[in-house]
């Protein structure tokens, strides 16, 4: 929605169907978000979350790196 700030953001333009790169694109490329891409940014982020508990069960977590 309006007003809201995005901090990070990663924005394909490789295959622009004008062919150039205009405020307008762009606009539209930030505005029309994908479900999919959302969804899958959710499962990796649960992924992450479950592999980090999975290192520190095994010893292997940043606080045992650092008495190696």
């Amino acid at each position: 929605s309006q007003g809201q700030t995005i901090l990070h953001i990663i924005v394909d333009i490789a295959n622009l169907p004008t062919g150039g790169l205009s405020l307008f694109n762009l606009y539209v490329l930030l505005a029309a978000h994908s479900a999919e891409l959302i969804a899958e940014d959710d499962r990796l982020r649960e992924l992450d979350t479950e592999t980090k508990k999975q290192w520190e069960l095994m010893g292997w977590g940043p606080t045992a790196l650092m008495h190696r």
